[in-house]
């Protein structure tokens, strides 16, 4: 049985509305990614359209410098945070 992930992609709303100088409104659906960044390789092979290192609708490449979580941590401590050997992969969002 495959262990259940914490990523998860969040659906929402966008609304806008103006009154002048002329009444206007728009609604549209939009969707957040939230990613674990420790579930990254499972998330590679579980997805067919995400990916980490080759090129794909949602990818991430490994061999930046700094992590996205050394930068999450450092903004939340003056410490650096402790992370499992596993999860040494160093990520920046693909375009």
């Amino acid at each position: 049985m495959k262990a259940k992930l914490q990523s998860a992609l969040f659906p929402g709303h966008v609304t806008h509305a103006r009154l002048t100088p002329k009444v206007h409104k728009l609604a549209y659906r939009i969707y957040s990614l939230l990613i674990d960044l420790d579930e990254l390789d499972e998330l590679d092979r579980r997805l067919r359209w995400f990916s980490v290192d080759r090129f794909n609708l949602f990818h991430f490449t490994a061999g930046i410098a700094a992590t996205a979580r050394a930068r999450t941590c450092a903004r939340r401590s003056n410490t650096p945070c402790e992370r499992p050997a596993s999860s040494q992969t160093v990520v920046r969002s693909g375009s």
